[in-house]
């Protein structure tokens, strides 16, 4: 009998995790959300992306921006876990990243970013010149592009989705440490934290139905999710 708890258990935990914390969950969310629009909007309208050169300069920039607005996540796997764990938790939690570890914190968002840029970047090039021009093939090559790059980067980047939580749990931690040991640990837990994402999938399409509005909710319900899911397999591994 398998001694990891089932992921459907999981989820039944999350949801009682986050009995009376929703406010607190969906405002973490929010004001991630109203960070990561204004960043993006500001550098939008500060590199405009007419040109070929223009937008590659503001892939380049994005990619930098992402890295440093994931430092929340950090921030972020800090409140959840608080609340998982019966500890004191507060919205200002979400900074920790920038205060503590920052350097280490940095590495693993910046791996992660990079990570994203080398998988989707030949996608949204072959797109632009897509859009440029109007040739099929470029379309076609941006379709191809698209699904290579997703089937490389989805498997590692469940490899790494433990490593901000990692960071937590052992502060002594560079970020390559975090990120070795999170491939580490994951190592058997690849395909049992593939079917725990993809049972959100029919909620995300509700979610969609009803303007997005109902990922106030699924998101703070699938970050304590996830959070269970690291908490048992470190209990268990």
């Amino acid at each position: 009998m398998s001694k990891y708890t089932p992921c459907a258990e999981i989820k039944d935990m999350a949801k009682c995790k986050l009995e009376r914390k929703y406010s607190v969950s969906i405002l973490a969310f929010l004001t991630i959300l109203i960070l990561e629009y204004s960043a993006t909007a500001f550098l939008t309208q500060l590199i405009p992306s007419g040109t070929f050169s223009q937008f590659l300069s503001y892939c380049f920039c994005s990619f930098l921006l992402s890295a440093f607005l994931g430092i929340f996540q950090l921030g972020t796997c800090l409140l959840y876990l608080n609340m998982a764990c019966g500890q004191p938790y507060k919205l200002d939690q979400l900074f920790y990243g920038f205060q503590h570890n920052a350097s280490a914190a940095f590495t693993v968002s910046l791996t992660n970013g990079l990570l994203s840029l080398v998988c989707t970047l030949p996608f949204r090039i072959l797109l632009r010149l897509y859009m440029d021009s109007g040739r099929p093939d470029y379309l076609y090559g941006a379709l191809i592009a698209f699904v290579v790059g997703f089937v490389i980067q989805y498997p590692i980047s469940i490899a790494l989705s433990q490593s901000f939580y990692l960071l937590l749990d052992f502060p002594e931690y560079t970020g390559k440490q975090a990120l070795a040991a999170s491939c580490k640990l994951m190592k058997k837990h690849m395909w049992r934290f593939f079917g725990l994402q993809l049972s959100f999938l029919p909620l995300m399409f509700v979610c969609v139905l009803t303007f997005s509005i109902g990922f106030l909710w699924l998101v703070p319900y699938m970050n304590m999710t996830y959070t269970l899911f690291f908490l048992d397999i470190m209990k268990n591994d």
